[in-house]
């Protein structure tokens, strides 16, 4: 999901340090699929909002 936004990590063997095998991640996959696309989107439409009411006022803010 990281990469997705151009944020590069470090931790490769993040999965294999709780002991994830191949056949846990296939079978998980679908989920994490669909829950990083959940994520991306409601990202992605906070940032379309902030940026949509940042260029109606005279000074840039972010807030949450």
């Amino acid at each position: 999901m990281l990469a997705h936004y151009g944020i590069r990590t470090g931790s490769r063997f993040y999965l294999a340090s709780y002991d994830v095998t191949s056949e846990m991640l296939t079978a998980s996959l679908q989920t994490i699929t669909q829950a990083a696309r959940r994520i991306i989107t409601a990202i992605d439409d906070k940032f379309e909002t902030l940026k949509d009411a940042d260029e109606g006022s005279a000074s840039p803010s972010i807030a949450a």
